[in-house]
C-alpha cells in the first residue's frame, strides 16, 4: 500500500469543487520543512504535497482549511497523468486523504506540551 502520514502548513486556502457526478473533492498544498545538516551549515528544505478530500469530509474540511494552518494528514499517494490541450504529457503524484486533523498552530501549544521535562523519570 502506497499511504503516507506528513503534518505540515497549507501554502494557501483550499478550493471546493464538484465533479460532474456531483461528488466534492477539496484541494488543498501542504508544506512540510526539512531541516538537513548542524550548526552554522543547517539548511531547510521544503517540500510540497498536493492533497485531496472528498465528498462530505471536504465539505466539512474547506471552511476550516486557509493558508497557514497546521494539518495531520493520512492518506494514499495516488500518481496520475494527463496530455494538455497542446498534446503536452503531465504528471502528478497526489495525496488522497482519509483522515485530515487541523492543529492548533505552534503559538497556542504550551512549551514541552506532552513532552517530559529534564529529570523526570520516563516508564519504560
Amino acid at each position: 500500500m502506497r499511504s503516507v502520514q506528513i503534518r505540515g502548513r497549507l501554502g494557501g486556502d483550499s478550493e471546493l469543487k464538484y465533479l460532474q457526478s456531483g461528488t466534492a473533492v477539496c484541494s488543498f498544498s501542504v508544506a512540510v520543512n526539512e531541516k538537513r545538516g548542524k550548526g552554522d551549515e543547517a539548511a531547510t528544505e521544503t517540500h510540497w504535497f498536493r492533497c485531496n478530500a472528498w465528498a462530505q469530509a471536504a465539505e466539512r474540511l474547506h471552511p476550516k482549511l486557509k493558508k497557514g494552518a497546521f494539518v495531520s494528514i493520512h492518506g494514499k499517494l495516488e500518481s496520475r497523468s494527463w496530455k494538455d490541450k497542446d498534446n503536452k504529457p503531465h504528471s502528478a503524484v497526489e495525496v488522497n486523504c482519509w483522515i485530515v486533523d487541523v492543529l492548533p498552530p505552534f503559538e497556542d501549544q504550551q512549551p514541552g506540551a506532552g513532552a517530559p521535562n529534564a529529570g523526570d523519570e520516563i516508564p519504560f
